[in-house]
């Protein structure tokens, strides 16, 4: 399901172990993963290794390259497909 996801450009995202889960997936040159509490986004995939409570909050102030996971998870899903993945060549990269 995340290759089918990924290669269809659509928005992904993971935090704590789940981040594993997707790099398995979908893990190809150029991509990158968080493995820290810091925010990850690379083509449309917003990774954070370990979860603070604060990446969770009531509201919600979609932008790109926000800092925390929910705003910049919910921006790339507003954005429908991650178009510059296609445009790199990395979508047919993964086999689904």
């Amino acid at each position: 399901w995340v290759r089918e996801a990924y290669g269809h450009l659509k928005a992904i995202g993971a935090t704590g172990e789940a981040v594993k889960l997707v790099k398995m997936a979908c893990e190809l040159p150029g991509m990158e993963f968080s493995t820290s509490s810091e925010v990850t986004n690379s083509y449309g995939v917003v990774t954070v290794g370990n979860v603070q409570p604060e990446s969770f909050k009531e509201t919600l102030q979609m932008a790109k390259g926000a800092k925390d996971f929910l705003d910049n998870y919910t921006y790339e899903i507003s954005q429908h497909k991650n178009w510059q993945r296609e445009l790199d060549g990395l979508s047919v990269m993964v086999a689904y």
